[in-house]
Formats: C-alpha cells, sequence, structure tokens
C-alpha cells in the first residue's frame, strides 16, 4: 500500500482509497476499510517514511524521557516511560493514535508523570532536568 507514494504518503484520509484495490484482488468481496489495524503501516500509507520516522521519533523521545526520569524518587515518574511503552505496543494492533481513550489515556499518563517529576524538583529545589 505504501509503495506507491513512499517517501511522503497519499495523504491523510487515504488508506481506505489506497486499500480498495488491494482488498478487492485479495478477498475477491467488497469490504469497507478504515484503517489497518495498525499504526505504522497507517502512518507509512498517509504520510510516508518520513512520517513513520517521524512517529517513531516522538515514540523515541517520549520513551527516552521517561526512562531517564528518577523513578526511584516518585511513584508517578514510570507513567511517562510506561504511557510511551503503551503506545508503541498497542500500535502495532491498533491504531491507537487514532482512538481518543487511549491517546487521552496515554496523555493523561505523560501529564501525571512529568507534572510530578516537575513538583518533586520544584520541592527539592533542584532544576527541572527530566531529559
Amino acid at each position: 500500500l505504501w509503495r506507491r507514494h513512499p517517501w511522503l504518503g497519499s495523504g491523510t484520509g487515504s488508506f481506505a482509497h489506497e486499500a480498495r484495490p488491494v482488498y478487492r484482488r485479495l478477498a475477491h468481496a467488497p469490504l469497507r476499510l478504515a484503517h489497518p489495524h495498525n499504526q505504522y503501516l497507517l502512518a507509512m500509507v498517509r504520510w510516508g517514511v518520513f512520517g513513520l520516522l517521524s512517529l517513531l521519533g516522538l515514540l523515541s523521545v517520549w520513551l527516552r524521557l521517561g526512562w531517564r526520569m528518577a523513578w526511584g524518587k516518585d511513584v508517578a515518574a514510570p507513567l511517562v516511560f510506561l504511557s510511551g511503552l503503551m503506545l508503541l505496543i498497542d500500535g502495532l494492533f491498533s491504531i491507537s493514535l487514532e482512538q481518543h481513550f487511549s491517546a487521552l489515556m496515554a496523555l493523561l499518563l505523560l501529564a501525571a508523570g512529568l507534572a510530578a517529576q516537575l513538583a518533586g524538583n520544584r520541592d527539592t529545589g533542584e532544576a527541572a532536568n527530566v531529559g
């Protein structure tokens, strides 16, 4: 699917249009497709290699930020890492950034972890070093 427009993709909302001929050929039946149940394939079709690399870059920054936080000092600190890990794994089986619950839950966990980290730094008088 992504090979027709590998670098920049075919645009947001184009998955059903791009997948229709492929699924007709394979399934021999009309299918209504909205998404591929895989965040990374959807990113490749929509945004191409650059979009996929941007998504993976965002997730890697998210995970690296969470990993470097002081897990032993605050119970909420692992929330940053674990919410990014949740999105990374969930993206293999669903379009987690498109589903409101998954995306909002991950953002809430990220915000809670970062807020706890910043509050802890403020209480101890340390500089806010989360990266």
